[in-house]
């Protein structure tokens, strides 16, 4: 397995405001994933660059107070362009403080599949294509 992580910030005052944020990247058994923590801010082409061939992302889509606009952050995994997007850090009845809800992310990307399942198998021989959006049941 190899990881990397890669500095960012949890606002876009270069975490003045609330922050540093570490963007992780992992490949397991072929597979690279990244996991965008609290990202607060547009990553510089620098930070894209170290990104390019995510195959699976773990991106945050509530929003403010803890990660980019739901809107911004499609933005950035439309530039990565990854095999698979699992949202996190979303509005839910049991953590109000996001912004965004899943339904909101659903109405801006209808193609999102919530799978009634915490969790997911993924291999390097099975990834789609296109990006699919595969939302999983947030832990109890």
């Amino acid at each position: 397995m190899e990881f990397r992580g890669i500095g960012a910030y949890h606002d876009g005052e270069r975490g003045a405001k609330s922050g540093p944020n570490t963007v992780f990247t992992f490949v397991v058994d072929g597979v690279r994933l990244a996991h965008l923590g609290d990202l607060g801010h547009t990553l510089s082409s620098e930070q894209l660059g170290e990104l390019k061939d995510t195959e699976v992302l773990f991106a945050p889509t509530g929003g403010p107070p803890a990660s980019l606009e739901l809107e911004e952050m499609v933005e950035l995994w439309e530039k990565l362009r990854p095999k698979i997007v699992i949202p996190m850090h979303f509005k839910t009845d049991k953590c109000s403080f996001p912004k965004s809800s899943i339904d909101d992310l659903i109405n801006l990307r209808p193609g999102a599949k919530k799978i009634g399942d915490s969790f997911i198998i993924v291999s390097k021989n099975e990834l789609p294509e296109p990006i699919e959006i595969i939302v999983l049941d947030p832990s109890r």
